[in-house]
């Protein structure tokens, strides 16, 4: 298994004499751009709270030995023991998925915009956690139907669904 660290080169630091990190340059994606995302939200100072959203939510896609099954999480989550982010449930992988008690009404309007329809599984817990496990065809699924829906590439059909009003509520 390999960690990968998505960041600049400048951001970079020495890891010599650890095992299995890898750096990927993020100017090395095309699908979308820090100054596309900034310019699509008309310069909002947010733009780059944004992108770092999109370059969690698009990895299956840049980082080319990625497994189906992984996880993402931010630069200042450390973990302090051991912990298990999948299941084998008889032969299916099952993510085992954060939770928390923070619910933001900005995050699950900014769904029902994405993907009408798409819900929470309860009310009791939100989603707003620093890590989450994923699968890349549960991903891809996703990248397609948002695309469908809203006629264009997923970076933009995601932008299209923040209100102005709440740049920089959304996570």
């Amino acid at each position: 298994q390999t960690l990968y660290i998505v960041c600049r080169p400048d951001a970079q630091r020495d890891l010599s004499g650890v095992r299995n990190v890898e750096f990927f340059d993020e100017r090395n994606i095309t699908s979308f751009s820090f100054d596309g995302v900034k310019a699509f939200l008309n310069g909002t100072s947010r733009a780059g709270w944004y992108y770092q959203q999109l370059l969690k939510l698009y990895a299956h896609q840049y980082l080319k030995n990625l497994l189906e099954h992984y996880v993402i999480w931010d630069s200042d989550t450390v973990l302090l023991k051991p912990t298990a982010f999948f299941h084998n449930d008889y032969g299916e992988i099952r993510g085992l998925y954060a939770i928390s008690p923070e619910r933001n009404p900005p995050y699950m309007e900014h769904m029902e915009r994405l993907l009408p329809g798409l819900k929470r599984l309860t009310h009791e817990w939100g989603g707003v956690t620093h890590h989450q496990p994923w699968t890349k065809s549960v991903l891809k699924d996703l990248f397609r139907q948002v695309e469908f829906r809203h006629g264009t590439q997923f970076w933009r059909g995601y932008l299209l669904c923040v209100e102005q009003k709440h740049y920089g509520v959304l996570s």
